[in-house]
């Protein structure tokens, strides 16, 4: 995932924040990467694969700049929005990750040093 700070264009404004996130297929063998899929979201502060597959699928936590952790599930070679949660108030989800046991939950660190348990 990325992130990039945009500068406002009108005074006052505040800058954006905004990421991409990108799927990448990697050939060890032959050392090559290809691209599978790009998505444009919030920033990204952190991604985390879950440990084990959720529901038959692996999935993936992405902690954002506007407060939200998204969730997407890997259907083939593509990632598929699966659940978006608020938990941040004003402040920016920084980390997360999951439950190591069962993914059962999600921890996730805010920029204002709040942590919020989610699951």
């Amino acid at each position: 995932g990325t992130h990039e700070l945009v500068e406002a264009t009108e005074e006052g404004a505040k800058p954006v924040r905004k990421g991409r996130l990108f799927l990448l297929d990697v050939d060890v063998e032959g050392l090559t990467v290809r691209e599978c899929q790009r998505t444009d979201t919030p920033a990204v502060f952190d991604l985390k694969w879950s440990p084990v597959p959720v529901s038959g699928s692996p999935m993936l936590a992405d902690a954002s700049a506007d407060g939200h952790v998204r969730l997407f599930a890997l259907t083939g070679s593509r990632l598929e929005a699966s659940t978006e949660v608020e938990c941040c108030g004003d402040a920016m989800a920084t980390f997360v990750d999951w439950n190591r046991v069962d993914c059962s939950s999600l921890l996730v660190s805010q920029s204002d040093g709040g942590m919020s348990l989610l699951g």
